[in-house]
């Protein structure tokens, strides 16, 4: 049995994007392929989650779904619409858990979002809430007393939840593999240059809203991802 087990939360409805937002490609491969890969990287088993068993409660549906049927420990979640977080950044998240954490979540604004991982003996408490209608990520993260894991590389959290935001993140990813092929031919180190997600110049170039990574929705929009 492994240790840990990973889980791609695919199961919302993706209203804003107007398409399913797993099978939109960047730099030729899905979103979901993206997310599956950082998983390999950090050498876990995944599987993806594609039908909540508690519909309509935003990302703690799926996450109830993958703990009644992970077979390990600990469960990695991701999800779908984020496709750059890196391997080095769930095994981060993994270590806090296996310190002694009852949960991780990765953070780079001090708030709780993806990836995180979850003892699977908390499936009680996360249950508990969804019967209470409290399915505030934040909340359960309060809850649980997680541990927050800081992320330097805020490129790595942002979400895809909009049409506008694929159009950026396509941008984004053609450029990053132009640099990574110049700091190649020129043998810089990948890290000596800090990576920034376009913003702030203009209006056109403004960063993907982030509010669904954190999961905090109101009961109006709980299915809108």
């Amino acid at each position: 049995m492994p240790k840990v087990e990973a889980f791609v939360l695919a199961g919302g409805l993706s209203r804003r994007m107007g398409l399913d937002k797993a099978r939109l490609r960047i730099g030729g491969r899905s979103m979901l392929e993206l997310s599956k890969c950082a998983t390999i990287a950090a050498g876990l088993p995944v599987r993806v989650v594609r039908r909540d068993a508690v519909r309509r409660c935003g990302p703690i549906g799926g996450v109830v779904t993958a703990l009644r049927t992970c077979r390990a420990g600990v469960a990695l979640f991701l999800s779908c619409d984020m496709p750059f977080v890196s391997g080095a950044t769930i095994r981060r998240v993994l270590a806090a858990v296996r310190r002694g954490a009852a949960a991780a979540f990765a953070s780079d604004d001090g708030t709780a979002g993806f990836p995180f991982a979850l003892r699977r003996e908390v499936l009680g408490e996360v249950e508990l809430r969804v019967a209470r209608r409290a399915f505030s990520l934040q909340s359960l993260a309060r809850a649980l007393k997680a541990r927050l894991v800081t992320v330097a590389d805020s490129c790595e959290l942002q979400n895809i939840n909009s049409p506008r935001d694929l159009q950026l993140a396509r941008s984004w990813f053609r450029r990053e593999r132009m640099i990574l092929r110049t700091r190649t031919a020129l043998h810089i180190p990948p890290l000596s240059i800090s990576r920034v997600w376009p913003m702030n110049t203009a209006s056109a170039t403004r960063s993907p809203r982030r509010t669904r990574r954190t999961g905090e929705k109101d009961a109006a929009s709980n299915a809108s991802t």
